[in-house]
């Protein structure tokens, strides 16, 4: 019997402006040391966002919006 576990777990986030108002629309990717994008996505009317499945790693989630400018914040991903 061979198993291949594999450990992923998920991020999720708010992205908002200086004032705590959410931005919607907003980009956000996900990227690796390589500084490849694996995922991406647009906020919702909430400024939420979340990556399913993200094997576990360090990483990067970046978020920019046409009107404002594009942060970038470490993250790590562990294990479900």
């Amino acid at each position: 019997v061979r198993m291949n576990p594999q450990a992923t777990g998920a991020v999720s986030g708010v992205v908002q402006d200086a004032t705590g108002a959410a931005i919607p629309g907003a980009g956000v990717s996900l990227i690796n040391a390589q500084q490849i994008v694996l995922r991406a996505a647009s906020t919702d009317a909430a400024g939420s966002y979340r990556f399913e499945n993200v094997p576990a790693g360090s990483y990067i989630i970046e978020a920019a919006h046409s009107n404002f400018s594009a942060r970038r914040e470490a993250v790590q991903i562990t294990s479900n």
